[in-house]
């Protein structure tokens, strides 16, 4: 019987230390998983940040492309417009001319 119960409380001793050693194993784990979640955090804040950083100056360089290309646009239309104007008006600044300068008013 004696034995018995020396066998029972070295069982017992010995569960007792694969807990204690269990629950050190797990505290350790436990701080590994922290240091990682830790490290990929600060790693996804920094992607995010280069992403977010990318994704802007991609969007500006779109738009000022956009934008110089539909300043060209309007500044060859522009320049058209003029012209066309400016021969439109070519006659007349001719018959005005003379009018002035001849004092004659059948080029009216």
């Amino acid at each position: 019987m004696e034995e018995v119960l020396k066998s029972v409380k070295e069982a017992e001793a010995e569960a007792a230390e694969k807990k204690a050693q269990a629950e050190a194993e797990a505290e350790r784990l436990l701080a590994a998983s922290r240091a990682r979640a830790n490290d990929l955090l600060k790693i996804s804040e920094q992607e995010l940040k280069n992403y977010r950083e990318s994704a802007l100056n991609e969007a500006e360089t779109k738009i000022e492309k956009e934008a110089r290309r539909t300043l060209e646009e309007n500044e060859a239309k522009n320049v058209k417009e003029a012209d066309a104007l400016l021969k439109d008006t070519a006659g007349e600044v001719s018959r005005i001319v003379r009018r002035v300068t001849d004092g004659d008013r059948r080029h009216a």
